[in-house]
């Protein structure tokens, strides 16, 4: 049996051993001080901002009575002709401050309204505080 191909793989295995110690080394794994830690800086959190829903008053094709609810939001019974975007105008409101009060999800100032549909409209916004 040759001996010379054993001497060569335990040759290579302690060269591959020495060079990892000396990379964990070079990265600081083998040290027993703990790394300086990274500043990192802080993101602003998002805040909701409810601002008073103001109506201005029954108008063509937004034609039915909003009930101030004490969240903040408007609950509004959608009338014969009405339209979503009509609604919004009234409140004061963007396209995804407008919610169905079932919670069907998608719904906004841009859906479909039928008489009798609950919706609720709401003030409330995503503001990063700067």
């Amino acid at each position: 049996m040759n001996a010379k191909p054993r001497i060569v793989q335990s040759l290579s295995a302690a060269i591959v051993g020495l060079v990892l110690l000396s990379g964990c080394a070079a990265l600081g794994l083998g040290d027993s001080q703990p790394p300086e830690p990274t500043v990192v800086e802080s993101i602003p959190t998002p805040t909701r901002i409810v601002e008073p829903i103001m109506d201005s008053g029954a108008i063509e094709h937004a034609t039915g009575d909003g009930e101030y609810l004490p969240d903040g939001t408007v609950r509004y019974v959608v009338q014969e002709d009405d339209i979503t975007g009509v609604i919004c105008d009234r409140f004061g409101l963007n396209g995804n401050q407008l919610v169905f009060e079932d919670g069907s999800l998608g719904k906004n100032c841009y859906s479909m309204i039928y008489p009798g549909d609950v919706v609720i409209l709401s003030s409330a916004l995503l503001a990063v505080p700067e």
